[in-house]
Order: C-alpha cells, then structure tokens, then sequence
C-alpha cells in the first residue's frame, strides 16, 4: 500500500494512493467485517476507511476532516477485508450515494460509528494476525449538524484556466507537498461561485492543492483563525506543479 500522489480526482487519489490491494507480504495484518443497515440490508457499496494514528489526529472530531490513509471497497454482501501494515488505526465505514465525488460524509450518507463528537478507540494491527469487526449494522445518517464549524482553516475561491469559478471540486490541505503528512479535505464541494474552505486541527504551514494541481504558495494559518481570501487559479497551479517536477 504505497500512498503515492494521484490528484486527478479526489476518488482517483483515495484508490491509488490509499488501497489497500497491493501491501507487500510482510509486517502486515488485516482487519475484516461485514457492513450491513440497521434494516439487515447488505450493499457493495460501502467504503471502509483506515485512519494511521501516527499520521494525524483523530478522525472522530468535525472539527476538521481527514482524508483516510487507505481504505478499501466491501464485497456485493458487505463484506471486506484490510491488508494492513502494523500499527493502530481508527476504522470508519461510510455508505454514500455513488454519483458523489468521494470524500468527507455528507447529509443522509450512512455512517458507522456516527460522528457526532463520540470519541472511539483505534485498533491495533499486529504482522499476520486478523482482526474481525464482526457485523456492523448500526450505521447511522450523517446530521450537517454534528459538524462543528472549526476555527482554524483555509478559505477562498477556485478558478478554472479561464478565470472562472470552478464549482464542484474539493480542496486539499496537506502540511508536506507529496502529501507525506495528513491530509485534510474540504467540508463540502465548491458551490457556484468557486467558495471553499478548508479546516485543519492547527495552525503552520499548509500547502493547497484541487484536481491533483499545488497550489504555488505556502499557506499560513494562525491556530484559531481562519485565513481568508485565498485564490487557487487552476493554470499557475500547474505551472507550478511542473516547475517542482522539473527542480527535482
């Protein structure tokens, strides 16, 4: 499971820099279960994500969202099973609407265990050794209302090649330009006027990247505050991106 950089899309990133499909065979364990609604209804379309304890902070808190280190897709019957490298991770498994660029959960998006501020342990991966969840059928809907507005992040406008708006992208933050440290995600996609805004569990120095593109400056963000007026325009981006490309 190697977390290289693919920001195509965001669901292109999640898969190729997070799957958990090709781990190599030593120091890794698994974990398995079966997600299943409270009605006993089985689905494949589940999305079951790991969250590395030593990348980053608590997935649990709305008071920021946090891409997943890796994730995996459940079988036609809910099942699935996690090839993952040692260590302790928190487990959330999200059932969204499949016409949705994949990302944080969204109002009605079904969600176990739900993430409203209740604080849950992660578990612990040990070299060959699985760990079975069992069923999970307590997934809830996601409420916008248990996401606490944070008050340290990242605001501003996207802009396509043409100068305009850009709507329905998401933005990244990520704290090291190859995304080597945790990545936090935008509370929504772009609306029509190109809004967004990111929040992050403190402040430092961020770098913003949308659609795989770096944003050429260097952030920063004052803990508590939020950084406003923020551009991304899709077109210096890339030239940026091209000129670290070319430095290295």
């Amino acid at each position: 499971m190697r977390r290289s950089l693919f920001l195509t899309s965001l669901a292109c990133f999640l898969f190729l820099a997070f799957s958990a499909a090709d781990a190599q065979e030593t120091g890794y364990g698994y974990i398995t279960g079966k997600c299943m609604t409270a009605e006993g209804e089985a689905s494949d379309d589940w999305r079951i994500r790991f969250f590395d304890v030593k990348m980053g902070g608590s997935p649990f808190t709305n008071e920021y969202r946090r891409i997943p280190d890796y994730f995996v897709r459940s079988g036609d019957d809910g099942s699935f099973s996690a090839k993952l490298p040692e260590g302790s991770y928190y487990v959330i498994a999200i059932r969204d609407r499949l016409d949705k660029v994949a990302g944080p959960p969204g109002e009605g998006d079904l969600i176990y265990p739900p993430m409203d501020g209740t604080e849950y342990e992660p578990y612990r991966v040990r070299a060959d050794e699985t760990i079975d969840l069992g069923v999970i059928s307590g997934a809830v809907p996601f409420k916008k209302e248990w996401a606490a507005e944070g008050k340290t992040g990242i605001a501003g406008i996207v802009y396509d090649r043409k100068g305009r708006p850009l709507k329905r992208v998401i933005v990244l933050a990520v704290t090291e330009p190859d995304a080597e440290g945790p990545v936090f995600v935008s509370d929504e996609e772009t609306d029509s006027s190109g809004s967004f805004i990111v929040r992050v569990p403190e402040g430092g120095a961020y770098y913003l990247k949308v659609r795989g593109y770096l944003h050429p400056d260097i952030i920063p963000v004052v803990t508590g505050e939020i950084t406003e007026g923020i551009e991304l325009h899709i077109d210096k981006a890339k030239k940026e991106k091209e000129k670290i490309k070319n430095k290295g």
